[in-house]
């Protein structure tokens, strides 16, 4: 961010979890909720739900409420990515009426250059630190590995990888990297999870490395600093077994939502291999058809073979995917999902059946000579 102001009294703060107001908050931030007690400095005790947007039923009870008087007892408000829009005059407004009592703010959401001009002009008036995460869990192991200078050649990677990819955007990918970390934690392994998201390390696990994201790196160079960022953290974490996510989609929807081309598919798995392939599909209308040729473009686009698809509980607006507007998703239920997916049989998972999906992971990984993680 271009305003780096460190809290004063952080290492007070530290002693003690932060008081945190999660905003602007929808389903994009479910996983959030769900494995916040992984987080080691930061304690979600509110959400902010912009007008519009519907209740949040999977909000449950407990601790974490809406906004409201409790926000005298909020210490950071942290900006995050989600899936509705919000517009810019929404966004400022609130704004100003939350930082009336909040002082410090960490942004994990990508910010127009509008969007980003209207949080240092609030920030200054209301006498607002912008922090970075850094300034709240220290040193950042991907800011650790561009230091440390290590090596310019793709390396083996001697630990088990699970890989999750998908069909693009909002397909659950986040939220089943922390599910299968969650239950291979339950059983005992040590696990390091690379996710699909940035800004996310306050979570406790490793956010997707921004120099991916750079300009001044070609696609050769990136290939190689994920190969060898991944190989620090082999050394570093000592992982049973890594969990990583893979960015937006593996190629584009149509010529008007080009999904990034797939240009994060294609570096990472050209970077590393994964020893478990696991695809999140929308809960779209499909025949079996479907998921041979899915496999099939996996095999000679990426050289990957798929071991299990996951379904998402969201659908593509299908009128928004010819537009220039940004796709629009739909939230269906568990049961909706369930429903349409029984037909398929085997290799086809959701998040009621997260613990027979890992325990096929174990299997399928044990299954190979060269691998033992029990």
């Amino acid at each position: 961010m271009g305003v780096n102001l460190k809290i004063s009294n952080m290492e007070e703060l530290m002693k003690k979890k932060i008081k945190t107001l999660v905003y602007p908050f929808d389903d994009e931030c479910e996983a959030f909720l769900e494995f916040h007690s992984w987080m080691e400095y930061i304690d979600i005790i509110a959400v902010d739900t912009p007008c519009g947007w519907g209740k949040m039923n999977f909000i449950k009870e407990g601790d974490i409420q809406q906004i409201g008087s409790n926000i005298k007892e909020i210490e950071l408000l942290w900006i995050v990515k989600s899936t509705n829009k919000i517009t810019l005059e929404e966004f400022e407004k609130r704004l100003i009426y939350l930082t009336q009592d909040i002082k410090s703010i960490l942004v994990s959401r990508k910010l127009s250059a509008e969007e980003f001009d209207k949080l240092e002009e609030v920030a200054k008036t209301n006498s607002v630190r912008i922090i970075e995460e850094k300034d709240i869990i220290g040193a950042l192991p991907e800011q650790s590995f561009e230091e440390s200078g290590v090596g310019y050649a793709l390396k083996d990677i001697e630990i088990p990888i699970v890989m999750i990819a998908g069909a693009g955007e909002n397909c659950n990918k986040f939220e089943l990297e922390l599910l299968i970390a969650n239950k291979l934690k339950e059983i005992g392994y040590k696990v390091s999870v690379v996710t699909s998201r940035s800004h996310v390390n306050c979570l406790g696990v490793h956010s997707f490395p921004t120099f991916m994201f750079q300009s001044l790196k070609d696609e050769s160079e990136k290939i190689i600093a994920y190969n060898n960022y991944i190989k620090y953290l082999s050394e570093m974490d000592k992982p049973d077994i890594f969990v990583l996510g893979v960015p937006g989609g593996i190629l584009p929807i149509t010529r008007r939502q080009p999904e990034h081309f797939g240009v994060s598919a294609f570096e990472v798995f050209n970077s590393v291999k994964p020893d478990y392939m696991i695809f999140n599909l929308y809960n779209a209308d499909v025949e079996s058809k479907y998921l041979s040729e899915i496999k099939m473009l996996m095999r000679y686009r990426f050289d990957v073979d798929i071991d299990a698809f996951y379904i998402s509980n969201y659908i593509q607006d299908g009128l928004s995917l010819n537009t220039y507007m940004p796709i629009k998703y739909i939230r269906q239920e568990q049961h909706d999902v369930e429903e349409k997916w029984q037909k398929f049989g085997e290799g086809i998972y959701y998040k009621s059946k997260i613990a027979l999906l890992v325990e096929n992971l174990i299997q399928t990984l044990n299954g190979y000579k060269e691998i033992d993680i029990l």
